[in-house]
């Protein structure tokens, strides 16, 4: 290879390098700190989403955040102190499920944003696996 294409590989080479560490440089991580009465118990991240749910098992909360955590809003349609249990489905990232110590307990299948009640005729049992799943 003569020393001039040598010399314009090299400038090549060098440009697209700059570039592409210029660019990704641009994309810097952001963080944000929050603050909790309580540690979680356990923060669920929803596969391939920004949506996160942090279930506070002292006081029974449920916080979303519909941004990878910088910002959090308590569950408006679970009363305060009713949460005991958070549990996700594994086979629909969409959706999760609030039991509660009494007959109605919550369901979400909008990762989150909206909780609707659903009733049953017994109280929870407190077992490793309280709900049973199937994958159709």
């Amino acid at each position: 290879m003569a020393p001039w294409h040598r010399t314009a590989a090299f400038i090549w080479s060098t440009l697209a390098f700059l570039l592409y560490f210029g660019y990704t440089s641009a994309a810097d991580p952001e963080h944000t700190i929050n603050y909790f009465n309580n540690a979680p118990t356990r923060l669920f991240f929803f596969d391939d989403t920004t949506n996160v749910i942090y279930h506070d098992a002292i006081f029974g909360d449920i916080h979303v955040s519909q941004d990878e955590g910088k910002t959090w809003k308590r569950a408006d349609d679970i009363p305060f102190g009713e949460a005991a249990m958070f549990i996700e489905h594994p086979f629909d990232n969409r959706v999760a499920f609030v039991l509660t110590n009494s007959y109605t307990h919550y369901r979400t299948d909008d990762r989150g944003k909206t909780w609707r009640t659903f009733e049953v005729p017994e109280l929870v049992a407190y077992v490793q696996n309280p709900l049973s799943f199937h994958s159709d």
